[in-house]
C-alpha cells in the first residue's frame, strides 16, 4: 500500500507564512512520529524543494531584521 498524503504542497502553499511556520512531521503504520529531518524525506520531491525554499526565506527575514 502506498503512503497517503494529503497533496502536501497544495497545504503549504495555502498556508498564511505571515502567522504560520510550516514544520513537516509524519506518523508511520506503526504509530511511531518522526521529526521534520526524517519526515521530509518521505515528501514528494516537488514538496522538499518547497519546504527548503520556505527555510531559505524564513532565515532571509530573520537575518534581515537584525
Amino acid at each position: 500500500m502506498k503512503s497517503q498524503f494529503v497533496r502536501p504542497v497544495l497545504v503549504i502553499e495555502s498556508i498564511d507564512k505571515s502567522k504560520f511556520e510550516v514544520v513537516p512531521i509524519a506518523i508511520t503504520k506503526e504509530g511511531n512520529w518522526l521529526g521534520p529531518a526524517a519526515a521530509i524525506r518521505l515528501f514528494p520531491k516537488e514538496t522538499q524543494r518547497l519546504l527548503a525554499d520556505e527555510k531559505r526565506q524564513r532565515r532571509r527575514r530573520r537575518d534581515d531584521s537584525r
